[in-house]
């Protein structure tokens, strides 16, 4: 479910996406952010989130960024219980 989406050649680099529809960070995904780190990045091929909206360009956000940005944020809660916070891209 966490897996990178896509493998991006880009001539002179390689790029390993995670694509992302929506705004939402789910706390539990953000937890394992430095472990998609070790598992799927590296200097040659680094990680990067391609959030995807509607009618705009793709916004390519690294994990960095993403915690950044997370701890900028208030919880929200889904009528789950799952906990989450909307990202200010």
């Amino acid at each position: 479910r966490n897996l990178p989406d896509y493998i991006v050649d880009c001539g002179d680099t390689t790029f390993v996406v995670a694509v992302k529809g929506t705004a939402n960070f789910k706390e539990k995904e953000v937890k394992m952010l430095p472990l998609f780190l070790e598992w799927y990045s590296s200097k040659e091929a680094p990680l990067v989130y391609a959030f995807c909206f509607k009618d705009q360009p793709p916004k390519l956000v690294y994990p960095e960024k993403i915690i950044e940005l997370y701890k900028a944020e208030i919880d929200k809660k889904w009528d789950d219980g799952v906990i989450y916070r909307t990202l200010k891209l």
